[in-house]
């Protein structure tokens, strides 16, 4: 697998560590080829926010074709809503964890 040589995440190019979502790019790539336990060991998470985030990408856009806004007011059902928040706490969880080697941590940063 080739590797960008240009750091695209911010975090790991001005901070040195990685980000909450480190791996997630591979993972997803990993999701698309079907292999879903190489996209668990790049990202615990993927195999719930690459379908989460694809659903809201794929609702925006069928908005935006139905009613030519691209930056209207959006409102979310509430539960779309707490899911989201619930995916970001738990985003931040495994980015903690994998600092002390859980969930394949810590990433090396490429």
């Amino acid at each position: 697998m080739l590797f960008s040589p240009v750091k695209l995440c911010f975090m790991a190019l001005v901070l040195r560590i990685p980000c909450p979502g480190c791996g997630m790019t591979r993972a997803t790539l990993a999701l698309l080829r079907g292999d879903v336990a190489q996209a668990c060991a790049l990202h615990p998470l993927s195999p719930l926010l690459v379908p989460f985030a694809a659903a809201l990408v794929a609702t925006q856009t069928a908005r935006y074709v139905q009613t030519g806004e691209a930056f209207g007011e959006v409102r979310f059902p509430r539960w779309i809503e707490l899911a989201a928040a619930a995916l970001a706490l738990l985003l931040v969880a495994v980015w903690s964890a994998r600092f002390f080697g859980y969930f394949g941590g810590p990433v090396a940063l490429r």
